[in-house]
């Protein structure tokens, strides 16, 4: 039998056998080599400690992948690709125009590092309890997208529309606190904007360690207030805007003391308790006495849950005989004479 047709060498080898050695002398400055010299590298400005700070910021390229994605629900969501050491969970990313939250934890193959960041659709402002207004992007979902949006008895609807809100962990973040009044809402044509009150801050579900964590604050649905509340700015809580302490300070009595609270002057029987503001003309303490309609006596049946120089929070015990008994909230200031009263309605949950 023939066999000449047979292979009966082997091939030459080309290989030095230091090709590892090559390899993982070279590999980082491969992957850098790629992004300055072809067109998977993009633009991207990396933010450090969760704060939008140029003067910090890393101006640098990386891959961005996930941007063509056959899902309607991930449309929003990126896979970011860069050099070791320069992304954490929590910090912003700039692409595109656009800014976006890394949502993930990264991690890295030796080679690039990776994280999935999340493009943020509001700038979520507030004043803070030093009187500044804090203005920071976050992702904001629906915690109640497959719901009428309300709840209801036989005596009133209520708004039950829930917010979440992913916000990077940091200094002014973490001040956020349950009971906080904020405006989520992009339309400024609005006559009422969506106004929300905090009802939750988890600051450890996705916690890995200070510098790498996300805080999330949920949110239910209030009433705005246009005592409180600017529609011009989309900011809760500013107390007055410039018109309105204008005309405020015109009508008023010197040093005047007002209530406010969200919805209607009613408190639930056995419900969560409720917060009662006050508003001076000229900067007061507030003065708190709860009294029955008509009489100067102490409802032992309401609770003053809580109570600082300028809020006091009510709440009711669950006895359904007190249905329709009206309550009187009065406000006075340590340094004022002047008096504001409201009638408050006791009314059942169902």
């Amino acid at each position: 039998m023939s066999k000449d047709w047979y292979l009966l060498n082997k091939p030459p080898l080309y290989n030095s056998g230091f090709e590892a050695d090559e390899h993982f002398d070279y590999f980082i400055d491969e992957f850098s080599e790629t992004l300055l010299t072809t067109a998977l590298g993009v633009d991207v400005v990396l933010y450090k400690n969760g704060e939008l700070d140029d003067s910090t910021a890393l101006y640098t390229k990386a891959v961005v992948q996930n941007n063509t994605t056959d899902s309607p629900n991930q449309d929003n969501l990126r896979q970011i690709l860069c050099e070791t050491g320069n992304i954490k969970k929590g910090n912003y990313v700039k692409y595109n125009g656009r800014i976006y939250l890394i949502t993930g934890q990264p991690d890295n193959n030796r080679i690039y590092e990776k994280a999935i960041m999340i493009c943020c659709n509001h700038l979520l402002k507030w004043v803070n309890c030093d009187g500044e207004m804090v203005a920071y992007h976050g992702v904001v979902s629906d915690g109640t997208r497959w719901s009428p949006g309300t709840s209801e008895n036989k005596f009133l609807v209520l708004g039950d529309v829930q917010m979440v809100v992913s916000l990077p962990r940091n200094k002014e973040v973490l001040r956020i606190e349950r009971d906080m009044r904020f405006i989520i809402s992009n339309n400024f044509e609005a006559a009422h904007p969506n106004t929300f009150k905090v009802t939750k801050v988890d600051d450890v579900s996705d916690y890995t360690d200070a510098d790498n964590a996300i805080v999330s604050v949920t949110f239910l649905e209030d009433s705005f207030s246009d005592m409180r509340d600017s529609k011009e700015l989309l900011i809760a809580n500013t107390v007055k805007t410039v018109d309105n302490e204008e005309k405020y300070m015109q009508d008023s009595p010197h040093n005047s003391p007002i209530i406010s609270y969200s919805g209607d002057a009613v408190l639930r029987i056995g419900g969560t308790a409720k917060r009662f503001t006050a508003s001076f003309s000229e900067n007061d303490i507030a003065v708190w006495n709860v009294f029955e309609h008509g009489s100067d006596v102490i409802p032992p049946y309401i609770t003053v849950v809580s109570q600082d120089a300028v809020s006091i929070g009510l709440s009711c015990v669950n006895d359904r005989k007190l249905d329709g008994r009206i309550i009187c909230l009065k406000l006075s200031g340590k340094n004022s004479s002047e008096v504001d009263v409201v009638e408050i309605e006791l009314i059942s949950l169902t």
